[in-house]
């Protein structure tokens, strides 16, 4: 799942935002609106939500978040993460006790990105280094051949045994990373995209998958044009997609729902094609794309929202509940006249944006595990945008960036302040159970820094919490909100 607008390998040092929204849990905050353009209360409607500040201090450069967990970068680019800690996938502390609080990974400064996936997470350096910790699924991270323990200590990828190829000799260094829970795919300064993985092998992009984890192959692009470079690429949950250097969306992978956007009946496209392209204009250009778990979404150079896989949560955006294997544009007209995006980042079912002045709007609704089963009723099929915390004038009320993850979100301001909200069972809004959603909008304290993280300190588990009992919330049916757009 994407990070919104970005230049592989580089973190703006202004901030890094993130917004993380996902699985279970509506996004859909205070919305009633029917799929199809009815209205009505039923059992979609939203409950009321705000945004939470973590803490107290500001300075965070990134933060990712997918399903339970967050991971942020403090000013020193040392990572930090919170949240369920299944596989060791925090990086912290007991690799099976959950930490409530933002809690930071020693002996780690430097990073430039992370990436987060249900069982394991990555970062990397600017040097192009990326390390990797926690569980061994389907040997997405490379680890020694038969080796299925969880490991909370970051591993350089380089480093793992069963790697082979270009990466041995040190000579490759990437800019980027994304992974998914059989894969993993990285790209490197000059565009070159490589993947691995074990029996996931088939999400590779290549005509002849390895048996085994490799970083010897770049992704075939020979049916997009072989002298095609990459300027990101996105991992979704069984799929995969990158924007070439000339504007062009091409993806490959798991296409049940139509989440390769090529208009294909095929279940599996094995080798990278282009998006249909029925709905553009001949000479428009893609600026950005993003992989959710069930569908993908891309904005034109114009700063237009076209989204294309699952429909059935409203993820696509064209106020509708039905699947489209082609792009097709959102519906932004209840935003007003003149809207352009300029980043999106798609999660599961639920998608979000942001505008040029930083404004974000969102999306959908979580879908089901499977990705199908939509509910009839469902709010959020057209964008809306998201209401500023309790205590933010709605005018100054804005981020950097977006991405979206699991059942829960959060948010970097410009002056770099973290805010979260909607699901915090297991911790992964970083405060306790009873505040997520009150607000805390004070305002931003000048000169702070997040180094020390707020309400963190060091210690991995705040006085007064426990990291082995999570967070005592609610968990709310598929669909009944929880606050995660925040309204």
């Amino acid at each position: 799942m994407d990070s919104g607008t970005k230049i592989p390998g580089v973190v703006s040092p202004a901030t890094a935002v993130v917004l993380a929204v996902a699985a279970s849990v509506a996004l859909c905050v205070g919305c009633t609106e029917r799929a199809g353009g009815g209205t009505g209360s039923g059992s979609y409607h939203c409950p009321e939500a705000s945004p939470h500040r973590v803490g107290e201090g500001s300075g965070w450069l990134a933060v990712e978040a997918d399903h339970f967990y967050t991971c942020a970068l403090d000013a020193e680019g040392a990572p930090w993460c919170w949240g369920g800690a299944q596989s060791g996938r925090l990086g912290v502390g007991d690799v099976a006790a959950d930490v409530p609080v933002p809690s930071r990974i020693e002996g780690v400064t430097g990073w430039v990105g992370l990436a987060l996936a249900d069982y394991f997470t990555c970062g990397w350096d600017g040097a192009g280094e990326i390390s990797c910790w926690g569980g061994h699924i389907a040997g997405a991270v490379a680890y020694p051949p038969g080796t299925r323990a969880a490991r909370p200590e970051p591993i350089a990828v380089r480093e793992a045994a069963g790697t082979s190829g270009a990466a041995d000799d040190g000579a490759l260094a990437f800019a980027s990373a994304t992974i998914a829970d059989g894969h993993t795919c990285a790209l490197t300064p000059a565009g070159l995209a490589y993947c691995w993985a074990g029996p996931a092998a088939d999400r590779l992009g290549v005509e002849d998958p390895p048996s085994a984890p490799e970083l010897s192959r770049t992704v075939d692009l020979q049916h997009v044009g072989a002298s095609s470079r990459f300027s990101d690429i996105d991992a979704g949950a069984r799929h995969t997609c990158g924007l070439t250097t000339d504007g062009r969306v091409v993806c490959w992978g798991g296409n049940t729902w139509g989440q390769v956007g090529s208009d294909s009946a095929e279940e599996l496209v094995r080798l990278p094609v282009e998006v249909d392209r029925r709905n553009l204009a001949e000479d428009q250009e893609f600026a950005s794309v993003s992989t959710g778990t069930f569908h993908t979404c891309a904005l034109d150079a114009d700063g237009r929202a076209y989204c294309w896989g699952a429909g059935l949560c409203g993820s696509i955006g064209d106020g509708a509940a039905v699947d489209r294997r082609v792009p097709t544009a959102a519906d932004v007209s209840r935003l007003g006249e003149g809207v352009r995006f300029a980043s999106i980042a798609a999660g599961m079912g639920v998608t979000c944006a942001l505008t040029e002045g930083g404004r974000p709007a969102c999306w959908g609704a979580p879908c089901p595990l499977d990705g199908g089963q939509g509910a009839a009723g469902l709010p959020c099929a057209r964008p809306r945008w998201l209401p500023a915390p309790s205590g933010i004038d709605p005018e100054e009320w804005r981020l950097e960036s977006v991405t979206v993850g699991a059942e829960h979100a959060c948010g970097i301001t410009p002056r770099g302040t973290l805010y979260c909200w909607g699901s915090n069972r297991r911790g992964e809004c970083g405060v306790a159970a009873d505040s997520v959603g009150d607000g805390g909008g004070e305002a931003e304290a000048e000169g702070s820094s997040a180094t020390a993280p707020p309400s963190a300190a060091g210690d991995p588990v705040a006085e007064g919490s426990s990291a082995t009992a999570p967070p005592a919330v609610a968990e709310p049916s598929l669909g009944s909100g929880a606050g995660r757009l925040g309204e």
